[in-house]
């Protein structure tokens, strides 16, 4: 069950961010920053109990949220 939940978060964060989430007026440095954490982001996932510094943390009641980012993020930009 936590796995579709998850999977679910990380495809919905990924979308936002690659239709072009951008905080206005902040720093290119800032920005790059921001491309470099969610590229790292893309490519480990959420962390799981597998992951040493992770091993005691259960994150599930985190993803079993519902989250409205895509809404959300479109209604910021009006």
């Amino acid at each position: 069950m936590i796995t579709q939940v998850s999977s679910s978060l990380y495809h919905q964060l990924i979308t936002v961010f690659e239709e072009g989430f951008t905080s206005k007026g902040e720093p290119d440095s800032l920005a790059e920053t921001r491309r470099n954490a969610f590229a790292r982001f893309k490519k480990t996932g959420f962390p799981s109990s597998k992951m040493e510094d992770w091993k005691y943390t259960n994150l599930q009641s985190v993803l079993n949220q519902n989250y409205l980012l895509h809404k959300t993020i479109s209604q910021k930009r009006r």
